[in-house]
């Protein structure tokens, strides 16, 4: 293979990383405006995480919620945002598993 043609090869790699980029870039905004619903198990506490896995909200019925049916709600709502962001991350790499990307 000449020279020439390995910079081709080079410059077409180049512009698919751009545009797995642009998608990633785009699949994360997507993520942050989704929200996840995690539900103590006694069902006394819900807390909503964004699909980046940023608390919003936790509500309680309780006065005096339990430190652990927080922790269960918190957690399950990541567990969904994680879900849903292996989900997109496969959608947009097309499989390939991309290290650091969350």
């Amino acid at each position: 293979m000449s020279m020439f043609g390995s910079f081709g090869q080079l410059a077409g790699m180049m512009k698919d990383f751009q545009e797995l980029k642009k998608k990633i870039e785009i699949m994360k905004q997507e993520l942050a405006q989704m929200e996840f619903r995690g539900v103590s198990q006694d069902g006394t506490v819900t807390a909503v995480v964004s699909g980046d896995c940023f608390v919003r909200s936790i509500v309680s019925t309780a006065a005096s919620p339990s430190p652990q049916a927080t922790a269960e709600a918190v957690n399950q709502g990541i567990a969904q945002a994680k879900n849903a962001i292996s989900q997109k991350i496969s959608e947009a790499t097309g499989g390939l598993p991309v290290p650091g990307l969350f």
